[in-house]
């Protein structure tokens, strides 16, 4: 219903840096640093994990207020919209719409959709790349201003209704993690590191991807976007593999606990039902009776952030089994997890119901998105 036009033509864009790490006089400032963890919802930019000074800001390439933030390295498309000036690392790329032609918030919601362009444009390598140029040539429609601010205002308030519902989970996740400082975190108890508590498996994915003797079989295979949509107890739903598929993979038997160790890396997850873990995962198998799996589940999540920072890579993060195995446990007595455990289990009902509405709101706002850049809304 409306001209597409290409991103070049409807503002400046700019690609992200980092400015020298080890110069202590770039970091530790008021300036946001923002890396595609910080990108997702639409909630404008303001704050990021780390900071730059007004010297490491003015050696980067600073994106304004209302930029619109897109990931073009690795995790293509999460996109964000600036709500301050930052500095978008290396792996984002941004536009700075012209305001007489795109209103900004319908531009981060137009550009929320350009996934699957960026996919057909990015580079064939290991790390899906797409540069500045075929970035500048993807389109976007283009409807009145009017129209823009009509349609923003429609998906701000799908997205608001997701957000609650995200928060919603959040509080009952930090409600476990109360309840596990309360009863664990003022003791000093003993500790094992976690390969001596298990057979530690790094997974495993037969070559070549996709080859039908391999995959689409009855063998539920472990995806990073499951234990992200499910938490803690997680039932592969996004891929499968065959028999032949299984025995070139890494089988897990259900009430296994699981890490990611790259993509969402530190994430832990406990199986529903047997299933494969590709590369991206390590898995627990055999695990001691000194240690309870919704125990070390409940410890790792607490633990993730500090996992996370044990991560190598300067774009694409992993930990490596090495560093897994090190990993130190607290192993307080039985009965004391045992408790805990129980605990836990009467915020499951809830965590239950409010993932649920999360999925529900969630479903809601890709409907008004379709029907919004398809002209029925």
């Amino acid at each position: 219903m409306w001209p597409e036009l290409a991103l070049a033509d409807l503002g400046q864009i700019n690609t992200g840096s980092t400015p020298e790490t080890s110069n202590s006089d770039f970091w530790d400032g008021d300036v946001p640093f923002v890396t595609p963890g910080e990108l997702g919802l639409s909630k404008p930019i303001v704050a990021a994990k780390r900071y730059l000074t007004d010297g490491g800001a003015e050696v980067s390439r600073v994106a304004p207020a209302d930029a619109v933030l897109v990931c073009c390295i690795g995790s293509l498309g999460k996109t964000g919209i600036a709500g301050r000036a930052v500095v978008p690392n290396q792996q984002i790329n941004w536009i700075e719409f012209d305001r007489s032609l795109v209103f900004p918030r319908y531009g981060y919601y137009a550009c929320n959709r350009l996934e699957q362009k960026l996919e057909a444009s990015s580079a064939s390598t290991t790390l899906p790349i797409v540069n500045k140029s075929k970035f500048s040539k993807l389109t976007i429609p283009l409807p009145p201003l009017d129209e823009q601010r009509r349609i923003a205002a429609i998906m701000d308030k799908a997205d608001a209704l997701r957000r609650n519902r995200k928060r919603a989970i959040e509080l009952l996740e930090s409600l476990t993690q109360s309840i596990f400082l309360e009863m664990f975190g003022n003791a000093n108890w003993p500790t094992t590191a976690l390969g001596d508590l298990c057979k530690l498996v790094r997974g495993s994915s037969p070559r070549p991807q996709g080859d039908p003797r391999y995959f689409g079989g009855d063998v539920p295979r472990l995806m990073i976007g499951d234990i992200t949509r499910d938490g803690k107890s997680v039932t592969p739903a996004i891929d499968s593999l065959t028999q032949e598929g299984a025995a070139k993979s890494r089988p897990m038997p259900k009430g296994s606990v699981v890490m990611a160790v790259s993509g969402a890396v530190g994430l832990p997850a406990i199986l529903a039902t047997d299933a494969c873990i590709h590369d991206g995962f390590v898995g627990f198998r055999d695990l001691s009776p000194k240690v309870l799996p919704d125990f070390l589940y409940e410890f790792l999540v607490l633990e993730r952030d500090k996992n996370r920072a044990l991560g190598t890579g300067a774009i694409w993060i992993n930990l490596t089994t090495d560093q897994v195995r090190r990993l130190s446990v607290p192993i307080p007595p039985g009965n004391r997890q045992r408790a805990f455990v129980n605990k836990v289990e009467a915020i499951n009902a809830p965590m239950l119901a409010a993932r649920q509405a999360f999925h529900s709101a969630e479903a809601l706002f890709y409907s008004f998105q379709h029907r919004a850049f398809s002209g029925q809304l």
